[in-house]
This record gives C-alpha cells, structure tokens and sequence, in this order.
C-alpha cells in the first residue's frame, strides 16, 4: 500500500474501459497472499492485479448474491468471504466459483454494514449485519456432499390426482389418451440438511431441447403435447448445489386419435393416391381433349391458310390480267389523244390541246401504275426473268436524267451526271436498270425544292465475293427521310407521309420493286438521310465480265423515249376566272390539275364562272379577295386538308351564306361526319357524274339566293341577337331583351312632297335617298331593321355614340345630297332624326 501511495496512481471507474474500477464508491480492501489487492466496492468486487495494472470485476452475474459488497476477509486456503446486503459469499479465486449463504443456512440477516467484518486471532471471522453479527470458523464450515435421492411424488391430468396402480417412482411408464391436454408431475430431492435450497431441474424428452431449470419449484406441467412417445427426466441438487444427475425418470407414451392412427394415414394416402391417379386421369382426358382441339385448329387454320394463300394468288392473277388487260384500253386512249393533238383530226385550239394534254398526261399516270401492279405480281410470284447483258451506266444514267429533265419544271435544281466516262459495263437488264434509276432519280427530285440531284458510280471490292461490284448513288438536297422511317420504306405501300395533307403523293410501290429489282440482279439497296438535308441512295450492281457492246447514241435515247412511260406534261394552272359575266362564281380547289380542269369544263358549259386553286393556301388568298357563291372543295390536299379550308372558310361565311361541297374519294361514314362538323354543306364522291354534281351545286346555288333575299328583310344582326343562323330556324315567340339605341329618321313634309311627284318618281327618289344613308348606319355597327315609307329604323347594339355618329354622319350625305339635287334643278329637303336608349325586346312575336 505504501508503494501505491508513494507512486500516486489514481484509479476511477471508466465506462469505455471494462478493465477499469468498477465503481468508485470502495467498502472494503483486501491484499490475498498472492500480492492481488481485492476491492470490494459498491458496483461489485475488484481483483486488481499490480503486475498488469489492470481490474477484473465480478458480479450478479458471475455467482456474487449481490453488487453491493460491505466486507472482505480471507480464510487460512486462500478463500475470500464477502458480506453483501443481501447474504454472505466465500469466493474460491482457483476455481472462480462462489458459495452463497443466507439465513437459511443460520445468518442473524441477509443485510451486512460497511465496515462490520473482523478476522479474530483464534481464526473466527466476524460480519455485522442489521439483526447483530454472525461469527464462525471457516474450516468448520462445510458443504453439503450427499447426492440426494430423487423421487416422483405424484401425477395429475387437468390439475386432478390420478390413482395408480404403485408409486409413480416404480411404474415404468404411464399411457395417456389424446383427451388428456393437461397434465403435470410432481417431484422431491430426498435432502433434509436445508430442503428449501434444493434445486430441480427436468426435461421432457422427445418435446424438450434442453433442461429446465426451476429453482426451487417441485412440479413440471405440459398442454396439448402430440400423439407419441416420451421420457421424463428430472433431477436435483442439495442446499449445496450437489447434483444428483441420473434422478428419476418415467416413459409416457400419448394415443393418438382415430384420425392419426397408422390405418387412419394409410387410407389419407390410398386417398390421397386415388385423387392423383383421378386427377392425372381427368388431366390427361383434358390434354387429349385439348390437343384434338388444336389438331383441329391446326388443320382448320391450315385450310384457311391454304385458302387464302389460292385467294391471294387468284387475286394477284386476277390484278395482273386486270392490269394487263387495262393496257389495250390505255394504248387506245393514249394513241388517239396523242395522235389528235399532232392534227390527226385537224388542226385544234390552244385550249382543246390542253385539255387532250391531261388526257394523255392521266392514261400514261394509270400505265405506270397498271406496270407497277404486274411489275410487283411478277416478284411476288418469282416469275420475273432478266434478260442479262453488259450496260453503260453513264449512258443510262443520262438516258434517264435527260427525260427527268421536265419533272424539275421550275425549281432551282441541277441534274448531275458525275459517273466517269472510262467506268466499267454493270452486268444488267437495261430497261430494268432504267426503270431502277428512274423510280430513285424521280423520287429525288419530286422530294428536292431547290439544290441538286447528282447520280455517282464507283468500283468496290465485295468482301464476301471474288466478283467486283458497281456502287451507283443518287443523291439530293431534298426534305430527308426521318430516322424512323429508313427501315420501312422499302415495304410494300408504305409512304414516308401518308397523312391526307401530304405534299407528294404515290403508290408506295416504287421503292420495294426497286428494291426486288435490284436483289434480282444480285446487288443491295441501302439509305442514308438526315431532315432538311437530303438523302442517299445507294446500290450495287456486279461488274459485267463481257464486253460492252456500244449503241448509237442517238438511238438508245429513242429508245429509251419509246419505253419511258411516265413522263407527262408540266401543267399549270392560274386562279383567274375563265369566263366573264356569268351567272354565279365557283371557287374549285383541288390539288389535282386534271380534277381542276374537270370540274372547269362541266361548270363553264352551264354558264358558271370558275375560280380555281391548287391548295388550301391559294384558296384562303382567293376569298380574302373576292368571294363566291359556291365552294367545290378537295380533301385530301398538301399543307392544308379540306377540313382545315373549311373550318377556315365558316369563320368568315356561315353555311347559308357561302355552301361548300366536299369532293373527295373518301367515302366512309366517319369521313363524312368529320366533313359536316367542319361546316361543309354537302359531300360528293369521287368519280362523280356530272349530273349529280350540277344538280346539287344548282340546290345550293338556290338555298343560298333564298336565304339571301331573306337577309334583305330579316337583316343577320337581328339573327345574331336570337343565336339562329338562317330565318328558317326562328321560331314564333323567339325573343331575347338586350340593351340598345334605337336611330329613327324620316323626310320631313313627305306627303306634300309626294303629292307633287308620280310614283314612279317617288319610288326612285326613296331608293336615292336610301342608297345615301343605309351604308352611313352599316358603317357604324347598326342596322336598318323596319321601312316605314319615306322613314327609317336603324338598331345599334354596341355603344349608343354609334348611334350618334351614325346620325352626324347621315347628315352630312344628306347635305351632299341635296347640293346634287339642287345642282340638277331639283329641291332641297330637310330631314328629321331622333334617337333613344334602353331596354328593347328583340323577337318574332307572330301569332303571340
């Protein structure tokens, strides 16, 4: 101790640290013979070891009866006794094992005082506790060695005793019945020395994983165990913790009930057995029922297969002998027209050439289709055959950019031929090369507003064949093609824009025939585009290995000529009248020149005047100008549909006022309805007879002229204030209240005036006097709503100072007017007017 003083060392208990004091508050200090310093504190007894410098604690947990230690002392073998406040505790340091004792084992208390411990000269210890001290010589004290006798005392089923045949330490084993949910066993440890501080412990094998330790209590209880057989165990221990391990033990075995009996499990698994065997069997019917079925589907599936399949090929058969025999007709039409304008018949007017011009221009339209049709049967049907030989590429190339020259008509596009002259002969058809290059060259410059389109060749190596390969590419500076299309546009009838406003039209033919024309010859197609700046497209031809054997100029061109079958007039068309002073105008817009000219002749050949337009832009231009009596009106136009036009047109021009006719090859009912919502009055469908249409043009014509003359004694304001298009539509006692100025003027002295004047005269001067005054009140929003003789009544919904100035200004036409009359040798007269504001009523009010 005078070491540790000497060296000044402080020791506290730290929460981070378990090797530290385990509290701070010290009972009681003890050095043992082996130098270790004990520390009895408040939070549990200290070993400090000063070699190590370090604490080892012990507590509850590890045997000690209590934390709070009051007293140490140690006995003459090394033992350490420590008085708690809750019993006395000899401590065995080599084998770290305490014994606890308490009153039970002869203590005056549980409870010692700080402080109250004494180790006396003759050996005896002395402890103070709350009731005096206890004293005693440590060797005197013994442990209780005797292994204690284990015994079953009783058995009950649902707290009841059960008799038994013996005592249940003798019977072996004990039966009990499914019924019996609830049982117990009582046991004893034959142990007098201190029998309330024997301990049992007991485990119920076949149930129980470990033992169970209960202290002191002498019975173990179990519910609702299953059907089967067990064995109880139960052992115990003196006052001293001597176990007797072997104890007591008994068999039990449970019955259980008719439903888990051995029999009761094998008829649930005969059952069980027989459900599966019924239930394979009732799938298996259902599988084979099912695979009938579909057998029968199959071969259903394959007939209709098989049916569509000979549809299809009648259906193609029948298209290409359609087609083919369209030709004769077509070879007719085109001839005779042909022939006609290069004075067959004699010679014809500027006019009758132009129309035959769209004759010839629309059958060579419907060869080219007719020869896309058989064209596309024959590669569907693999029956088309080449007629391979060595071509020029260059010569072909400007074959077809010579006769492609009037599809670019006025645009800023240049036609380039960059193939080099010294190119190697393509091994090739050369009129299907020519119908390759012209679908491809066409297509370019019907999508290139301004720009070039340039035809290119080159020799590539084939990395997958020994034959040489021609690259040919036609590029332009046309729209582009979207990314999402590049992969559908060599399909069949797919169009890049197939929305009714597109700008170019087609079949969607031209591409995929390319396409199969060019894999017939053994070569590939590819497309590379981006928007607004152009495509390319790109394909190969094999090199031919014969030579090329070389034409006249002059007569591949003619031939070429004789078999281009697609080149047609550039017409065009001007939005003038064509003829003057007649009847009613007509506004035709169509986007199809030869529709145009159509509608023209029939029209103009019943006294009509004819306006025309090629799109919804030039027709909106035309009645911002000058307005019809009648709209004819195209669907399906670029930049602008029918529809829109429409829409466009009713925001000026309700439908009584201005009728449109919608003419269109769309003929479905939704078609229709949309076209009515739009504000058309009347659908007609393409191919239409001419005495259809002039039939309903002149009804329209008609109900338009009759709502017009009812304009001019029901104005259109008075319709406006009752929400009712036409005069038709009011209905007696239709009337709305609005606020209003109301404008009266009259002549003043009319009647003398009249006397004076036939009535001729008076007729013409009112009419002379009207014509001054009725545009003064439409120009400033009123209108003339009664004639009372030589009186007006002009209505003004808006502001009253409209009236007003209305009343100003008639005045000063009045008194221009009266300068001419007197200038002519005519009277002066003076007028009168008034006006008034308020609440009007506004209506039909016949028969109320």
């Amino acid at each position: 101790m005078a070491r540790l003083r000497a060296e000044s060392i402080v020791y506290r208990h730290d929460i981070k640290n378990p090797n530290s004091l385990s509290n701070d508050e010290v009972n009681a200090l003890l050095e043992d013979r082996n130098g270790n310093l004990w520390i009895g504190t408040s939070g549990g007894l200290n070993k400090f070891d000063p070699r190590t410098q370090k604490f080892t604690v012990y507590l509850t947990s590890n045997g000690l009866p209590n934390n709070e230690i009051t007293g140490l002392l140690a006995d003459k073998v090394g033992n350490i006794w420590i008085g708690t406040i809750a019993g006395l505790s000899k401590f065995d340091p080599s084998r770290q094992t305490f014994r606890n004792y308490n009153t039970a084992d002869g203590l005056q208390s549980n409870q010692f005082k700080t402080g109250a411990y004494y180790h006396g000269l003759s050996g005896k210890m002395y402890f103070g506790g709350v009731d005096g001290y206890s004293y005693f010589e440590p060797t005197q004290v013994q442990d209780n060695t005797a292994i204690p006798p284990v015994v079953l005392t009783n058995f009950k089923i649902f707290e009841q005793p059960v008799a038994l045949p013996q005592a249940l330490t003798y019977l072996p084993q004990l039966g009990l019945s499914y019924r019996d949910q609830f049982f117990s066993f009582e046991f004893a440890a034959l142990d007098y020395t201190n029998s309330a501080e024997n301990n049992y412990a007991y485990k119920l094998e076949g149930f129980d994983q470990d033992w169970i330790s209960v202290g002191q209590r002498r019975y173990a209880s179990y519910t609702n165990l299953d059907a089967g057989d067990y064995v109880f165990r139960v052992k115990a221990s003196n006052n001293d913790e001597v176990w007797n391990e072997t104890g007591a033990s008994i068999q039990l075995t449970i019955t259980p009930p008719p439903w888990k009996t051995w029999w009761a499990y094998g008829l649930y698994v005969l059952l069980f057995v027989g459900s599966i065997a019924g239930y394979v069997r009732y799938k298996t019917n259902i599988q084979a029922k099912e695979l009938a079925r579909q057998r029968k589907e199959l071969e259903q599936e394959r007939l209709v297969t098989e049916r569509l399949r000979e549809v299809d090929k009648l259906k193609d058969e029948f298209l290409a002998n359609t087609s083919h025999e369209l030709r004769t007709p077509l070879n007719g039409i085109i001839g005779i027209t042909e022939s006609m304008m290069e004075g067959a018949v004699g010679k014809l007017t500027s006019e009758q050439k132009y129309n035959l011009s769209l004759v010839s221009s629309s059958g060579r339209r419907l060869t080219n289709l007719v020869n896309d049709i058989l064209d596309f049967a024959k590669l569907q049907h693999q029956e088309l055959q080449l007629d391979i030989k060595p071509v020029d590429i260059r010569e072909v190339a400007n074959i077809v950019l010579t006769l492609s020259a009037p599809l670019v008509a006025n645009k800023p596009v240049q036609l380039k031929n960059n193939i080099p002259t010294d190119l190697a002969a393509a091994s090739a058809e050369e009129n299907r090369l020519q119908q390759i290059m012209h679908n491809l060259i066409g297509n370019a410059i019907k999508f290139t507003e301004s720009g070039e389109v340039a035809v290119s060749a080159k020799i590539m190596e084939h990395k997958s064949s020994k034959t040489p390969l021609i690259e040919i590419s036609i590029t332009d500076t046309g729209i582009g093609i979207p990314a999402d299309k590049l992969e559908v546009i060599f399909e069949s009838f797919q169009q890049v824009d197939a929305s009714m406003t597109r700008v170019y039209s087609g079949t969607g033919l031209g591409l995929p025939i390319t396409k199969r024309l060019i894999e017939l010859h053994g070569g590939t197609i590819q497309v590379e585009s981006q928007l607004g700046k152009g495509s390319r497209f790109t394909f190969t031809l094999p090199v031919s290995e014969q030579p090329l054997e070389r034409h006249a100029a002059e007569a591949v061109v003619q031939k070429a000529i004789r078999t281009r079958e697609d080149s047609q007039p550039v017409v065009t068309v001007s939005a003038t009248m064509l003829t003057e002073n007649k009847d009613y105008t007509i506004l035709v817009v169509d986007d199809e020149v030869v529709n145009i000219q159509v509608l023209t002749n029939y029209l103009s050949m019943h006294n009509f005047g004819v306006l025309k337009a090629l799109d919804g832009f030039e027709a909106l231009e035309i009645l911002g100008k000058q307005k019809p009596d009648l709209v004819l009106l195209d669907i399906m136009m670029p930049r602008m549909s029918g529809y829109e036009v429409c829409k466009k047109i009713r925001e000026s021009y309700p439908a009584h006022e201005l009728p449109v006719i919608m003419l269109t090859a769309k003929n479905q009912v939704s078609d229709l309805v949309v076209g009515f919502a739009a504000g058309a009055n009347d659908y007609l469908t393409k191919p239409f007879a001419k005495n259809e249409l002039l039939a309903r043009v002149n009804t329209h014509l008609r109900l338009a002229k009759i709502n017009n003359a009812y304009s001019r004694f029901v104005p259109q304001q008075f319709l406006n204030f009752l929400d009712r298009d036409s005069i038709i539509d009011v209905k007696l006692g239709d009337q709305i209240q609005k606020e209003m100025t109301v404008l009266f003027s009259d002549i003043r002295s009319f009647t003398t005036l009249s006397e004076q004047m036939t009535p001729q005269e008076n007729f013409n001067f009112l009419n002379d006097y009207l014509r001054q005054v009725s545009p003064v009140i439409r120009e400033h929003h009123g209108f003339i709503d009664k004639y009372i003789g030589d009186a007006i009544m002009a209505l003004f919904a808006q502001q009253p100072n409209d009236a007003i100035q209305a009343a100003i200004a008639m005045q000063h036409k009045v008194a221009a007017y009266n300068v001419q009359r007197q200038e002519s040798g005519q009277p002066a007269h003076k007028y009168w007017r008034g006006t008034a504001y308020g609440e009007r009523d506004v209506g039909d009010s016949r028969g109320k």
